[in-house]
């Protein structure tokens, strides 16, 4: 026993000699903003179930509160996480992350972890799969690619308000891409989850971004593009929010820059995922819309415009879009909309050789381009 007790005393001095002579790991403060996001966004890439970093002086403001971590957090689509922060040693401890199964799935994946995807995270994989097969057999730019990957997110998905409970921590079937590939039907925080699947499978740069749109909390995406960082906000670019038809998919928040989203959008600028671009990019702006390649022609004539509009209406075609010269205003939109729809509806019925066309109702959205003098003008109409 006095042998026993002589070893066990002689391991724990060798114990306190080796952690005594061992050298003290550096611990790395971070001095920038760039710095702890970069931080951030490399432990929730590999979902990470907690983790911690320490600030320099230089950042005492930023983490006086939680609001920085936060906004900084919930930018990359997590909704339910802790944290603490010891300002005395400048620490900032994150844990019980709950990760959307979208980004989840997408991080195994693009990790080779796939082997640790299973039941309904398996079906939400091999689904995703198949719809990005189908849009990398059409080929075509990274920006071909994206647009197909939000038009079949809004042809699959009908808006639905989650039915989410504040004094529970967890998500809906609505909350997550889950929602869009299983059931049909999601929220915004759906919709962009199924946005970041699908882009992340098909080698494309998105993220997200949290903020407010019509005075509610809202989640939207953002994407790499051409060297650049762009806004998509695929929730509001589907008409079913609206209530108007299914095949209707607007462009109006389809790769748009801040200026223009700060319209009906706001967020927390400081905290952003990306800086994304103030003013429109003309060269990435999409020419055709969607892949039937209708031409977004440049109208500066009402009565081309009002021929255009017609067109589309004898077709019953369920969108048209187009460009006009100027600084359209909403309210001029809506009025010249009225006055078409009274001039012009009841003359579509009479027309020979074209079945009797009803217009029930319409969205318009308008996208103003004050760099190059021109709004966007998109138009969804829906028919009994």
């Amino acid at each position: 026993m006095r042998r026993i007790r002589k070893a066990a005393a002689l391991l724990v001095t060798l114990a306190l000699v080796v952690l005594t002579c061992a050298p003290a790991r550096a611990e790395t403060r971070y001095a920038t903003l760039t710095e702890v996001r970069a931080y951030c966004r490399e432990r929730l890439n590999r979902l990470d179930g907690e983790f911690e970093f320490h600030y320099s002086q230089e950042l005492d403001s930023m983490f006086a509160d939680g609001v920085a971590i936060n906004a900084l957090l919930v930018n990359y689509g997590l909704a339910f996480f802790r944290y603490g922060i010891d300002r005395s040693t400048r620490t900032v401890r994150v844990n019980s992350i709950q990760y959307r199964q979208g980004f989840k799935v997408a991080r195994l994946y693009k990790n080779g972890l796939e082997n640790k995807i299973s039941g309904d995270e398996r079906t939400l994989l091999d689904r995703a799969l198949a719809v990005a097969a189908e849009i990398e057999a059409a080929g075509g730019t990274e920006l071909d690619k994206e647009r197909r990957i939000h038009d079949r997110i809004c042809e699959m998905t009908r808006y639905k308000l989650s039915d989410y409970d504040p004094g529970e921590i967890g998500f809906t079937r609505y909350d997550t891409a889950m929602g869009v590939f299983l059931y049909g039907e999601a929220e915004c925080d759906g919709y962009s989850d199924a946005f970041y699947l699908l882009c992340s499978l098909l080698g494309l740069d998105a993220g997200f971004q949290r903020g407010e749109a019509n005075g509610g909390g809202h989640l939207w995406n953002t994407i790499w593009l051409d060297n650049r960082w762009y806004f998509v906000d695929v929730t509001w670019d589907d008409p079913g929010t609206q209530g108007i038809g299914a095949d209707y998919v607007s462009y109006g928040y389809f790769n748009i820059s801040a200026d223009v989203l700060r319209q009906d959008h706001e967020w927390v600028a400081d905290y952003a995922s990306c800086p994304a671009e103030e003013k429109m990019n003309w060269k990435i702006f999409p020419c055709t819309w969607g892949d039937r390649g209708e031409p977004a022609g440049v109208y500066t004539d009402a009565e081309q415009t009002l021929m255009w509009i017609v067109a589309h209406m004898m077709g019953k075609r369920t969108s048209c879009h187009y460009m006009v010269d100027g600084d359209l205003t909403y309210e001029g939109a809506y009025q010249g909309l009225r006055e078409l729809l009274a001039r012009v509806g009841p003359g579509l019925k009479s027309t020979p050789g074209v079945d009797p066309v009803e217009v029930s109702g319409y969205v318009l959205r308008l996208q103003p381009m004050e760099a190059y003098g021109y709004t966007v003008v998109d138009i969804g109409f829906s028919y009994k």
